[in-house]
């Protein structure tokens, strides 16, 4: 028996094909093709996009996948390049410098920590520019192929429920709770994120530890990318106060702590269209029919380049809430003061 694997990179996944002598070859040619993964962010200093490659090859899938030149160009055979372009001018060009110092989590099947990513940096007072559109192109000098992709920015949400006069907010169970914002424009896709923020102190210690814990809310969507929608988050004021106990040892004799809350940031992480249905397509099958298409928006390659960008405010808890905290019968074990 003869296993042949066609291993895709970026996307962590791995398909087996068997066959004995006497079938067809499942294989095609070998033919170069590069998988490319970047969101670009107007408000990071500086921009990462991961460039790995589709590889066919005879044998164990599992070995290749820890081969890192099975996963990699050697940066010396491409360039890579960003420009930016507003109003038909190009205004600026970066060529993307590679470093191997970002570490791979590594749980996974594929060749880690190491891994090959590609970057830019801008300066503080010339971030990348909202108004602009960036254009990716990555050249192979041994195959000659060009890859191309494209994205606009995302741009900045604007949040109008807590208001930005606000100067204490309060989490208190059967008392509800919402946030709500304008669609930003490019905008497709937001993820709602609580932090709650709280100090803790062991007794007889006057060192006071700052200590976070993130409450996800989840996905909302927006009816275009123009901007200027009102959407709304409802916050389960109970489900948080489960999360804090879930997420917090309880204080015991062994164990004691004294704790204080401190803060809630809200944080708003959007994306634009093309990364809305990237995470439609790639989410889990709920049905028997596991073929899914794939979505791709580079050209003469596979991934995604596109847009991201976040918003996030932190605003003092009330004293409603710490005395909420430490009587309800959830959170009592916890030892909120």
């Amino acid at each position: 028996m003869k296993m042949r694997a066609l291993i895709l990179g970026i996307f962590s996944c791995i398909t087996l094909f068997t066959s004995c002598e006497n079938e067809v070859d499942v294989n095609a040619d070998w033919k170069d093709v590069p998988v490319v993964f970047g969101l670009l962010d107007p408000d990071s200093l500086t921009q990462y996009i991961r460039i790995s490659r589709v590889f066919l090859g005879e044998g164990d899938a599992l070995q290749y996948a820890q081969i890192p030149d099975s996963l990699y160009y050697n940066p010396e055979d491409i360039e890579v390049k960003v420009t930016e372009t507003l109003n038909g001018n190009v205004t600026r060009t970066w060529i993307l410098d590679d470093t191997t110092g970002i570490a791979k989590d590594t749980t996974g099947i594929f060749a880690a920590p190491e891994q090959v990513v590609y970057y830019f940096k801008v300066n503080q007072s010339q971030k990348l520019n909202i108004n602009a559109e960036y254009a990716l192109t990555i050249t192979n000098a041994k195959t000659g192929n060009v890859l191309k992709g494209q994205t606009l920015i995302v741009q900045k949400v604007s949040m109008q429920t807590p208001s930005n006069f606000a100067q204490q907010v309060n989490i208190i169970p059967r008392q509800s709770s919402f946030v709500k914002w304008t669609s930003s424009v490019n905008g497709k896709i937001y993820e709602v994120i609580l932090n709650f923020i709280y100090r803790e102190e062991i007794p007889g210690s006057s060192e006071l530890i700052r200590k976070v814990v993130p409450i996800n809310f989840g996905r909302t969507f927006s009816a275009d990318d123009e901007g200027g929608e009102e959407l709304l988050r409802e916050i389960d004021p109970l489900s948080v106060y489960q999360v804090l106990v879930a997420s917090i040892p309880a204080s015991t004799p062994d164990n004691q702590r004294i704790r204080y809350a401190d803060s809630l940031e809200y944080i708003i992480n959007v994306g634009d269209e093309d990364l809305f249905t990237y995470l439609n397509v790639n989410q889990p099958s709920n049905t028997v029919a596991q073929e899914r298409p794939q979505f791709n928006n580079v050209e003469n390659g596979l991934g995604l380049f596109a847009s991201r960008t976040t918003f996030n405010r932190k605003i003092i808890l009330g004293q409603a809430t710490t005395d909420s905290l430490k009587n309800n019968p959830l959170t009592i074990p916890l030892n909120f003061q």
